[in-house]
């Protein structure tokens, strides 16, 4: 099913496991809600109740401002932006995302990447691998009790709050209040900050030669 257009429709219509449904570079509009195989967007869809359970992908705009569930995966192209808003029953999926905006509080049970910006507010917590390996913005926190968060050389914000593993690739400042590390903490340059920033490290440090705090 590929709309390229306008959707209109009554209420409670529901779409169920077609094989692939694309929302069209020229699709501005509400989203058929229920159950997806394959979901491309190109245009920009706002989705209101979903159960992923294939591919997530395209260059579009895709605002998930109700309930999402199932084991779907994102695997979304360079100027996409994908969107969970705060909402209570939403599963964020893994995979690959360009940007990414968690809105409100979200356990991340699956690990994923995002290569564009990340905006994150509110508390994220979970047991998923977390790579920014964009920018990162936002004044949102960790909870994480298991996995890895790796910020690369370009996610220059480091979010406060409590983390198993954390990892921070090139030269970072610290300007959120609290730090916590309860797994290994890894860094490859110096970490700066000032006298109203705590870093509390409960586990592991590794550090490169000439590394400074």
């Amino acid at each position: 099913l590929n709309m390229n257009g306008t959707l209109a429709m009554e209420d409670g219509i529901e779409i169920d496991h077609l094989g692939l449904v694309t929302y069209g570079a020229l699709f501005d509009g509400v989203g058929l809600n229920g159950s997806y195989n394959d979901l491309t967007v190109d245009g920009v869809v706002t989705l209101n109740a979903v159960t992923l359970n294939g591919t997530l992908s395209g260059k579009g705009t895709v605002n998930f401002a109700g309930t999402t569930a199932g084991d779907g995966v994102a695997d979304m192209s360079e100027g996409s932006t994908v969107t969970y808003n705060d909402v209570a029953d939403q599963v964020v999926f893994g995979g690959e995302y360009y940007n990414l905006v968690l809105n409100g509080a979200h356990t991340l049970a699956n690990d994923l990447t995002v290569n564009g910006e990340a905006t994150l507010t509110g508390v994220q917590s979970g047991t998923a691998n977390v790579v920014f390996a964009g920018t990162t913005a936002g004044d949102g926190t960790f909870n994480m009790t298991e996995g890895l968060v790796t910020y690369g050389e370009t996610a220059t914000n480091v979010f406060g709050g409590i983390y198993n593993d954390l990892t921070l690739n090139g030269e970072k400042s610290l300007t959120v209040a609290e730090v916590t590390v309860n797994g290994a903490l890894t860094l490859d340059s110096n970490l700066n900050g000032t006298a109203d920033n705590t870093l509390n490290m409960n586990g592991t440090l590794n550090a490169a030669d000439g590394i400074e705090i």
